[in-house]
């Protein structure tokens, strides 16, 4: 078993590695496009259909968010 505990922690070392290198990418991209992070993030949600079943409101993506309606109005 003392096997398995270290491969199980091996995994979770390169899953921490992948997901910043992963996250440090994404920054760089959403950079070079203009978009604040907070933009890109909701331009990410809204592609995949949020969870509003494909149509998502202020209210919705400001929820989602975690951010008021008028904030979340002035980022869309």
């Amino acid at each position: 078993m003392k096997h398995a505990r270290g491969i199980a922690a091996d995994i979770r070392l390169w899953m921490k590695a992948f997901s910043m290198r992963s996250m440090q990418a994404w920054m760089r991209s959403v950079k070079r496009t203009g978009l604040s992070v907070p933009q890109a993030s909701i331009l990410m949600h809204l592609s995949r259909g949020g969870h509003c079943g494909g149509h998502c409101g202020v209210h919705a993506i400001g929820e989602r968010m975690g951010i008021s309606n008028p904030a979340a109005s002035m980022l869309l």
